[in-house]
């Protein structure tokens, strides 16, 4: 075959744009009071995206490994629209991520351009995976693009930065200022933790909020912790881990070779979203 798939060329300002369009969507679909309750994988997809994307979702296949030995948690089919997600993560919480990995920034976001551009080429052969047809550079792109999506569909900046706030009853952001004892007062009462490093105050803030997540992991809402304006690193790092969202969709990860009806109004919550 002489010609590859090329990367789709979304810049990350058009992924996050997208991304954010979804929940916007979506809430325009089912009412901004629903869409406040909170970002539920299973609920968006079953309400919304599955009747305008007719996106196929199974989730009761092994999907084995990949040729490095690592299992492989999910892959998209684009020429049949098909998401799988491997039977092991059905009770994991890397599970939620994976869904708006595969569903959102696969299917969604990159799936009418992959079906474009296997037209361009001529691909007509029924693949189980894009791979082939691809440059180690151009399957790097694509997962950092479906990264990205994931991230910000999952938890909305300006959705994160709301719920924090409620929680917490914050005036001010909790400031990072090294390892130590925190407190963190909620309306069920006071909570001491003793926090290592500033991704893990940034977990414990995520734990506090997760339910208004539909079940994506501690880590995975860290990160966006980490981004929101209610949290604040004074350690002067010259480069913060957190600020690029880093979630693989293999056991090890990509590799370069291969709530209430009175709620702030929504296009208020999603204008911060960077």
């Amino acid at each position: 075959m002489n010609e590859l798939i090329k990367p789709p060329p979304f810049s990350r300002l058009e992924v996050i744009r997208r991304a954010t369009e979804l929940f916007r969507g979506y809430a325009d679909f089912v009412g901004n009071d629903t869409a406040m309750l909170e970002i539920n994988f299973n609920i968006i997809f079953k309400k919304y995206i599955y009747p305008v994307y007719e996106i196929d979702l199974i989730e009761d296949h092994d999907l084995g490994v990949d040729e490095d030995g690592e299992k492989i948690l999910g892959y998209f089919q684009p020429q049949f629209n098909r998401v799988f997600i491997d039977s092991s993560l059905r009770e994991d919480p890397r599970r939620v991520f994976t869904c708006w990995h595969e569903v959102g920034g696969h299917a969604i976001l990159q799936g009418d351009w992959l079906r474009q551009e296997m037209k361009r080429i001529g691909m007509v052969r029924e693949l189980a995976t894009t791979a082939p047809m691809m440059s180690p550079d151009v399957e790097d792109t694509l997962e950092r693009q479906a990264n990205l999506f994931a991230a910000h569909a999952a938890a909305p900046i300006g959705f994160v930065n709301y719920r924090i706030q409620k929680a917490f009853e914050l005036n001010q952001p909790y400031r990072y200022t090294g390892p130590g004892r925190y407190c963190f007062s909620l309306s069920s009462g006071t909570r001491y933790r003793e926090v290592a490093d500033f991704e893990h105050l940034c977990n414990c803030i995520a734990y506090y909020i997760k339910h208004w997540f539909g079940g994506l992991s501690v880590e995975a809402l860290g990160y966006r912790v980490a981004e929101s304006k209610w949290v604040v690193d004074t350690t002067h790092q010259v480069v913060n881990p957190l600020t690029e969202f880093g979630l693989k969709r293999s056991s090890r990860g990509p590799k370069r070779r291969r709530t209430k009806s009175n709620a702030t109004n929504l296009g208020e919550l999603l204008s911060a979203v960077r």
